[in-house]
């Protein structure tokens, strides 16, 4: 079982009557899954809908997602295709020059954001400044330095996702969170290292938090 369906071994007591497993994030599946979906992306005629999208639909007409949760998973396919489009942008030469993208490779924070928003909007938002500190420096200039890095998200059933020492280990290992269910306020939480060349600790780290509400 643990061979043939991904699963984990974490420790095997002496009388062997049981062992103790389960199923965490793997980043080399993660990668390879990333790049499926970059290949899928690419196949996709740019005069039709995009063939995740296509997918996407399909399971929400059959109704195996839950309309709940359907808000949150075309979040997270939002999230992904920014994240795909931006490390495309900054790694245009590797891939011009016949290489795979790596998508563990992380980008910039802020051309994770061009990506995710349109210009008019992104414009905005990277000129936006803190109303709550003294020193308001656009956010432009506030994470430029700033790296993202997620290849999949994991799902939290407590609290310890909304903490800086969850973001190290988010961030090396390449995913984002989904809160636990029914956590206030935050829906899903993209790690975010402050500078891509400092020591990775918990004072280097940041987070992006976002929220899903459906449209009234």
């Amino acid at each position: 079982m643990v061979a043939s369906h991904m699963r984990t071994a974490f420790s095997v007591p002496t009388h062997r009557r049981y062992f103790r497993s389960g199923y965490p994030s793997e980043p080399f599946l993660a990668e390879a899954a990333s790049r499926q979906i970059y290949h899928y992306m690419q196949q996709s005629d740019k005069h039709s809908e995009s063939r995740m999208i296509s997918i996407l639909k399909k399971n929400f007409d059959s109704g195996l997602i839950d309309l709940g949760q359907r808000g949150e998973v075309v979040m997270r396919v939002l999230l992904r295709k920014a994240y795909i489009d931006a490390i495309v942008v900054e790694q245009a030469d590797e891939i011009s020059g016949g290489r795979e993208p790596n998508f563990s490779k992380g980008c910039g924070f802020l051309q994770f954001l061009k990506a995710l928003f349109a210009d008019e909007f992104s414009t905005s938002i990277l000129n936006a400044k803190p109303d709550n500190v003294v020193e308001q420096r656009a956010l432009e200039d506030a994470f430029k330095d700033a790296v993202v890095r997620f290849t999949h998200f994991v799902k939290v059933v407590d609290d310890s996702a909304v903490f800086t020492k969850a973001m190290v280990s988010g961030f090396v290992r390449g995913s984002a969170f989904i809160c636990r269910t029914n956590q206030r306020t935050i829906d899903m939480i993209i790690p975010v290292l402050l500078a891509k060349h400092e020591k990775l600790v918990e004072t280097s780290m940041s987070a992006l938090l976002i929220q899903v509400k459906r449209r009234k």
